[in-house]
Formats: structure tokens, C-alpha cells, sequence
């Protein structure tokens, strides 16, 4: 059985990470964090397992919980690779950007963990975006991943 609870950690809108109001500076806290993000129909959460024992701590996030941090063309099109070494194709990620022009990409099968690219992915990604009858689009190979436009509020409240 998972013991599900509030963690008391939230995301502010600069994607800092706080805990009990006191930011997280400490980086091996946070990658430790990062790397047990996981989402299930009531929110984000950090995923812990504990031998038998398994934990879903819940976070607030007012910001974008993850990063993409390089963006590069392989031989099976471009790979967005996230902070946490986490690497996603782009045929497994929705794009999205928001009405104050933020990038940011989402993975198929998820509806709360975004990923904000960092400010060197913005001149990375250029090379990939083209405008196609009025629309964005990112450009892979021979095929092209339309970028929509995100109208609502980008965070992700505790369940």
C-alpha cells in the first residue's frame, strides 16, 4: 500500500524549490528530488520506496518542476535531454508555449510534469522551429510537431 501526503515543498513561478518556505540550495537534495518526480491522476509527486514501504509526497508547482537543458539531432531525430539525464525523442513530447511566449514540452503520457527549457535551449531550439501556414511548428526529420498555445495557468495545485 502507498502512504500518500502533503511533502510541504512548492515550485514558486522561478522555478525555485522551497520546503516550509526556506529554499532548497542544497544540489544533491534537489537532484535527488528532481529524479523521484513521477504524476498520477491527483498531481505531481516525489516517489520514494522504502523496501516494501512506498511513499507519494505531493508538491506544488506554480513553476515548471523540470528543465530541458540541451537540445541536439541524433540519428533518430532531435532529443531533448532533461536536467536529470533523462533524454526524451521528440516524437514522445507535446510542445506548448504559453501567452508570455515560455517554451515548454510536455510528454505524451503526462498532464502535469512540465519541462521549461533553459535559456540555452531557446537558441538551440531556433534552428528547429519554422513557421507552417500560420502555425509553429518543430521541425524533426520528415516530420513536424505543431506547437500549441497554452492559455491556462501552468501550475499544478496539491490534490
Amino acid at each position: 500500500m502507498t502512504r500518500k501526503y502533503n511533502t510541504e515543498i512548492h515550485i514558486d513561478q522561478n522555478d525555485k524549490w522551497y520546503f516550509r518556505g526556506e529554499e532548497i540550495t542544497n544540489r544533491e537534495i534537489l537532484e535527488f528530488f528532481k529524479s523521484g518526480l513521477a504524476e498520477d491522476e491527483q498531481g505531481i509527486y516525489i516517489k520514494n520506496k522504502h523496501g516494501e514501504l512506498s511513499e507519494h509526497g505531493y508538491i506544488k508547482a506554480e513553476g515548471f518542476p523540470l528543465h530541458i537543458i540541451h537540445i541536439y539531432n541524433s540519428s533518430d531525430g532531435l532529443v531533448f535531454e532533461c536536467e536529470t539525464g533523462k533524454k526524451y525523442p521528440a516524437r514522445d513530447l507535446l510542445y506548448y508555449r504559453t501567452l508570455d511566449d515560455i517554451f515548454f514540452v510536455i510528454k505524451k503520457e503526462s498532464r502535469y510534469i512540465k519541462y521549461r527549457l533553459e535559456r540555452n535551449c531557446s537558441n538551440e531550439i531556433m534552428d528547429f522551429l519554422f513557421d507552417d501556414n500560420d502555425r509553429i511548428v518543430v521541425v524533426s526529420g520528415n516530420y513536424n510537431y505543431p506547437v500549441s498555445l497554452w492559455e491556462d495557468a501552468t501550475g499544478v495545485s496539491l490534490p
